[in-house]
């Protein structure tokens, strides 16, 4: 289940840090990856990378001009997201099922 599915689940609201969403989908990405462009490094979901390597031909749809190669997955951020969305989870079952 994707984190964005996740947060769904529990019926989830509230903010969710900028540096946490892919700039396409406007989703909390799942796997962070870090490309190279000629505008500089961007983050986006490893799956829409995958769209943009199809849809775009492996180019930046920000700078068309300007080629976009996958450098590495940020695993620091994989992992910032997933506790965030854990905690979320946790404050959801505490005001769900409180301690008596």
């Amino acid at each position: 289940m994707s984190f964005q599915e996740r947060l769904d689940l529990i019926g989830y609201e509230g903010e969710v840090p900028e540096n946490y969403i892919d700039p396409i989908t406007s989703c909390i990405m799942d796997v962070p990856c870090n490309t190279n462009s000629n505008t500089g490094t961007k983050i986006y979901d490893q799956q829409t990378l995958k769209n943009l390597q199809t849809n775009y031909a492996g180019r930046d749809p920000f700078n068309p001009g300007s080629p976009l190669a996958f450098k590495d997955i940020n695993v620091s951020l994989q992992e910032d997201i997933a506790r965030f969305v854990s905690n979320k989870e946790e404050e959801y079952q505490a005001l769900k099922f409180p301690k008596i």
